[in-house]
């Protein structure tokens, strides 16, 4: 999606107010670290939405 927008991992960040090491991460699925406003910001910042959910048995419960 960066790629598509034409935007470097450096730029990407500057944007989002992050450093670049993290939207590598983000990007390569490295998540335990990552909040989940940094990863919405990426997400918006690349005319994406970001959702979450808990799966508790059967029952999906979306939370964001």
């Amino acid at each position: 999606m960066r790629v598509r927008a034409g935007l470097t991992q450096a730029e990407r960040a500057s944007r989002i107010g992050v450093g670049q090491r993290q939207v590598s991460k983000i990007e390569h699925g490295e998540l335990d670290n990552a909040r989940a406003r940094t990863i919405r910001r990426y997400l918006e910042a690349v005319g994406r939405e970001f959702s979450a959910e808990f799966i508790i048995g059967d029952e999906h419960v979306r939370v964001a």
